[in-house]
Order: C-alpha cells, then sequence, then structure tokens
C-alpha cells in the first residue's frame, strides 16, 4: 500500500516581525475582504496581548474610526471569537474598543440543512476562527493544512515547518530563540557557540550550538528527535532547575509533557518520524485510529472515524502528504471501511455497513 506523488513547493523567507527592533499595528498593504479580516484579527490578538502599549491601542482606535468597513469586520469577528470562547483572555486592553451590544450580524444557517453538511458548516467556521488562527496570528512563520514551507533566518539557520505549524522568531541581542507555537518543524542550526539555539515549546527548552533536529508538540506531548550533532532538552520552566533535563545525540529522541521532565524515547527511527520533508508518512503496524488521526494533519478538511470497532485494525503503508484523499481510497481498498466526503470538506470514515 504505497502512494507516491510530487513533491511540494517550498518558499524562503525572510526576516520576520519580532527580528526586528520594533512592532507596528500599521495596516498591511493588501486589500479586499480577506486582507481586511487579516488586520482586524491582527489587531484584535494584539489588543488581548498583555504586551499591548497605549500607542497601540490608539492606533486601532483611529483605525476603526478611519472606515465603518474596519469597525464592523472588528465587530464580528470579537463577536464569533467570544461565542467560541476563543479570545485570550479579558485583559484591560480589551475595554479600549467596547464591544457594541448589538448581536453578531451574521445570517442563520438554514434549518434544511442535512446534518453532515451543517457538521461540515460548523467545523469549518471552528477552523477558520479556532486556536490555529490565534497561533498563527502571534507567530512571525506559519503553515496551513497540507502547505510546508522552509524558512531561513537571520544567521543563515533553516526552519521547515510541517503543516499547519507556527513559530515565533526572538533574534534581539544575544538571542537566537524560536518559539514553536504548534505543529512541527525541523532546525538545521547554523553554528555559534557564543549564540546557543533555542528552541522552546510548551515551556521547555531545547538548546543547541550547531545540529540537525526535529520538534513535534502534540496536543499534550512534545517530542524532539536528533538526526545530527548534540541537543540539551530541559525541564519546563518551574519543573526543576534550568540544568535539570537530558543530552541527545544523533539517534536518540525524548518525549515531555508541560509539567514534567522530558524522558528518553525507545524505538524511534528518526529518519522515519521525518519522512515528511520528502513529502511522505510512514506507518509500520500502527493502528486505523493513529492513521487517521495523522492523516488529518495534512487534509485542509477533518477526517473522522465513525467506526470504533474497526478503530484498532492494524496498517502498515507509505502515503503522499500532499493527497491524503488518495490515502484514504487505498485504505478503503484494504480494509472493511466507506469514505463518505461532504460538501467537498469533510470526510466521514465508517464501516462498510455503516
Amino acid at each position: 500500500m504505497e502512494v507516491r506523488g510530487g513533491a511540494s513547493v517550498q518558499v524562503t523567507y525572510g526576516k520576520g516581525p519580532s527580528e526586528r527592533q520594533e512592532q507596528s499595528m500599521t495596516s498591511h498593504h493588501r486589500t479586499g475582504p480577506d486582507a481586511l479580516a487579516e488586520e482586524a484579527a491582527r489587531r484584535l490578538v494584539r489588543l488581548h496581548s498583555d504586551a499591548v502599549t497605549d500607542a497601540e491601542r490608539r492606533d486601532t482606535e483611529a483605525w476603526l474610526a478611519a472606515r465603518p468597513e474596519n469597525r464592523k469586520a472588528f465587530d464580528s469577528l470579537r463577536a464569533v471569537w467570544s461565542a467560541l470562547d476563543l479570545l485570550p483572555g479579558s485583559g484591560a486592553a480589551a475595554a479600549a474598543v467596547p464591544l457594541p451590544g448589538h448581536r453578531f450580524p451574521g445570517r442563520r444557517l438554514s434549518g434544511r440543512l442535512a446534518p453532515p453538511a451543517l457538521l461540515a458548516a460548523g467545523l469549518a467556521l471552528a477552523a477558520l476562527f479556532g486556536p490555529a488562527t490565534l497561533d498563527r496570528l502571534r507567530s512571525d512563520h506559519s503553515t496551513v493544512a497540507g502547505e510546508r514551507r522552509t524558512v531561513t533566518l537571520a544567521d543563515g539557520s533553516q526552519v521547515q515547518l510541517n503543516t499547519d505549524s507556527a513559530i515565533a522568531v526572538d533574534f534581539s541581542g544575544r538571542n537566537r530563540r524560536v518559539t514553536l507555537r504548534r505543529g512541527e518543524a525541523f532546525f538545521t542550526v547554523t553554528p555559534d557557540r557564543s549564540r546557543p539555539f533555542e528552541v522552546v515549546a510548551m515551556g521547555a527548552v531545547t538548546r543547541v550550538v550547531g545540529t540537525r533536529f526535529a520538534v513535534r508538540r502534540m496536543d499534550e506531548v512534545t517530542r524532539v528527535a536528533v538526526e545530527e550533532g548534540t541537543v540539551e532538552v530541559r525541564c519546563p520552566a518551574g519543573i526543576a532547575t534550568p540544568e535539570d533535563g537530558l543530552r541527545l545525540t544523533a539517534g536518540e529522541a525524548a518525549r515531555y509533557r508541560s509539567d514534567a521532565c522530558p524522558t528518553r524515547e525507545a524505538g524511534v527511527n528518526v529518519a522515519r518520524a521525518t519522512a515528511w520533508r520528502d513529502g511522505r508518512v510512514v506507518f509500520d503496524d500502527r493502528s486505523l485510529r493513529e492513521v487517521v488521526d495523522e492523516l488529518n494533519r495534512y487534509r485542509p478538511g477533518p477526517i473522522l472515524l465513525l467506526a470504533p470497532d474497526l478503530a484498532q485494525r492494524r496498517v502498515t503503508g507509505v502515503f503522499d502528504i500532499g493527497d491524503p484523499d488518495r490515502a484514504l481510497s487505498a485504505i478503503e481498498q484494504v480494509l472493511p471501511v466507506r469514505v463518505r466526503r461532504v460538501a467537498g470538506y469533510l470526510a466521514i470514515v465508517t464501516g462498510r455497513d455503516g
């Protein structure tokens, strides 16, 4: 069961906002409804940040007063995010731009929608305004589901971002620090003994001088896998002293939670775990549940596995991450499952009799 396809396009980017000395809330030079929504979202997140300044509050107040469309986009977005409980805390900044008392002026979803289509619409809305969007807005470089990207940092180090990933970069002063806010990244670090390179994920710091390694942030666990060189994975802040942690060499891996120090992870094949860099994902005797969870990372619309009696069926294969639907079709040929696609977005996996 092997599916292969074309390679994705990689784009090299320069400096991000946090690599510069100052960050302004001035509007980007893009136009159209998507650009307006993005600008409104950027300002909304910044206003709810603890680091927001008085100048930024005044700038946003002026932006809101400049055009009715600006106010409408901002108010609508905040109403949706508040309803979904997605805003990152109330904060004093929120009071700077009061939310009108009227209801969100959106259209109701038609009651004639079939349940799967209604579910697809709800999932699409949650994805559009959910945590992934917030993480991307708080980052310097990011990817959406199904996208990969290579970023070149100011020191020449390279970061390969996997699907649905986001990083913030801090190269101020003697810092070489990257925060992995979500997803997965592979780092090829330019050596500089005077400025160690640090990757922060889920409160813990991975520290290196020059090496090649991957960091993957999952729901509750973060994994660090080393391809070349040596890395130090330190305990999350507040768990132990800063010096506590693990030293990993080539071929080794560790995992940790936000409330626990890292532990070595046996049996990790680093080349297989990072095969996504070549556009592939490799499964060796993995459960259908695990396979669906992994494919979900690469598909813009979610995959729902509604066959609990089949969730532990085993799958072995190599799939093209650029075409997760083709992977689902291949699985459909060898396991007693059926895949239904709804509204070109949602994929539902059931038993053939389901």
